[in-house]
């Protein structure tokens, strides 16, 4: 549900579903919107990507050094609008890309936020039936499932606040 309501691209999901379950690994320079998908792009070279990452849901990311002298950044956001911006590349460590929110939504977007701010109750769902289950028998298959709602739910809802 959450890559759902975050419009995550279909190529993009597994990435999203790592960053979204361990946040806290690697460490992020640069800081944006949460769950930003931003495309970099060398000002001279148009045609292919430099590099395509997706925020935290602390809007924290991380780029491959050194970063180019001039580039261009696309970011969407759901919610959110953004212009295509260029940016010299050693200002980037300084900028904080902030996009403005969107004032009216339309009807798939107000089921896509209804959705993104629902996706507690089946994490809800998965943390209960899981610890359930392996309070009946016992499994490694379960374990897991339970280890990985927990690790979501941690990283959902407690990670942001510390």
């Amino acid at each position: 549900m959450a890559a759902f309501g975050t419009q995550t691209p279909l190529n993009f999901v597994p990435k999203f579903l790592f960053i979204l379950a361990f946040p806290f690994l690697r460490p992020k320079r640069y800081q944006t919107t949460p769950f930003a998908f931003i495309t970099i792009f060398i000002a001279d070279k148009l045609d292919k990507p430099w590099q395509t990452v997706v925020s935290d849901i602390k809007g924290f990311y991380r780029l491959k050094s050194p970063l180019p002298e001039n580039i261009l950044v696309n970011l969407t956001a759901f919610g959110k609008s953004w212009k295509n911006n260029l940016f010299k590349g050693a200002l980037m460590p300084l900028t904080c890309l902030f996009p403005l929110p969107v004032k009216s939504l339309t009807a798939r977007h107000r089921l896509q936020k209804v959705l993104y701010d629902w996706k507690i109750i089946p994490l809800a769902i998965a943390c209960l039936t899981s610890l359930t289950a392996f309070a009946i028998k016992p499994s490694y298959p379960i374990l897991i499932y339970a280890y990985l709602s927990l690790q979501y739910l941690f990283s959902e809802y407690l990670y942001p606040k510390i």
